[in-house]
């Protein structure tokens, strides 16, 4: 990982973990378009000082959003598949590749001896 998917503007609109279609260009785990589509690192390339303070709140707005659904989910007030298909999309992409990143890598196989 991660295989990316960039969009029209070259911004990363999609991490893989092997090569797809449209997503063959590799990066390691720390470059700063990863982290930034990971929600980690805002990009320094900014001309209005403004623009980049709106642009920093909007990654932890995106959070706060996704506790929002998750909370009316659990509280039945709102169905998953009440949502548009693009949005559940979106949301499943974020839980997975979330869920990748804080999932601890297995580095010891089933048949390897520790001692």
């Amino acid at each position: 990982m991660p295989y990316v998917q960039r969009n029209a503007s070259g911004h990363i609109s999609a991490i893989f973990q092997n090569p797809e279609a449209n997503a063959e260009e590799f990066l390691p785990s720390d470059h700063p378009d990863i982290q930034f589509f990971l929600g980690g690192i805002v990009p320094q390339k900014r001309k209005n000082t403004a623009t980049s303070e709106l642009s920093e709140t909007d990654l932890s707005l995106i959070r706060v959003i996704e506790d929002i659904v998750d909370t009316l989910i659990d509280k039945n007030v709102l169905m998953f598949t009440d949502l548009p298909l693009h949005a559940r999309e979106k949301i499943l992409q974020r839980k997975n590749t979330r869920k990748k990143i804080s999932t601890p890598l297995d580095i010891i196989e089933d048949d390897d001896k520790i001692f």
